[in-house]
């Protein structure tokens, strides 16, 4: 922001006096995006938040919780939530910033004492997922 004028001078000096301001340019969005990728497979992306968009200075409005409790229940096993609390928008217009979320699979032990049972899901919260 710039002042509107040059120069103010208070026509009285015990009171505030106002200062007419406007933006330099108008504020561009910027840009994040957060990417779910695979330990277990070479970091190969799971799936993104698609771009998220704000001003800068601004808290990005999102949460990883979601996402991350679908992939759990999908059989992955969360390794690090790069996504801080009150991540904001950064100031810098030529570059989108990149969280990373990374989980691997989770393994559950099959063995001929504990063979699970045949036809039943491995991941009971993934009824469609391997049996």
């Amino acid at each position: 922001y710039t002042p509107s004028v040059p120069t103010v001078t208070p026509t009285d000096p015990g009171k505030d006096t106002p200062v007419p301001y406007t933006p330099v340019t108008p504020a561009k969005d910027q840009a994040a995006v957060v990417n779910y990728v695979d330990a277990s497979e070479n970091n190969k992306l799971i799936t993104s938040s698609g771009e998220l968009t704000g001003k800068a200075g601004e808290k990005i409005d999102y949460s990883t919780t979601s996402t991350i409790q679908d992939l759990e229940n999908k059989g992955y096993v969360l390794v690090n939530d790069g996504f801080p609390a009150g991540a904001t928008f950064d100031n810098d217009d030529n570059t989108t910033q990149v969280y990373t979320v990374v989980l691997r699979h989770g393994t559950i032990p099959v063995t001929p004492t504990d063979p699970g049972k045949p036809g039943e899901p491995i991941n009971p919260n993934d009824p469609d997922g391997p049996k």
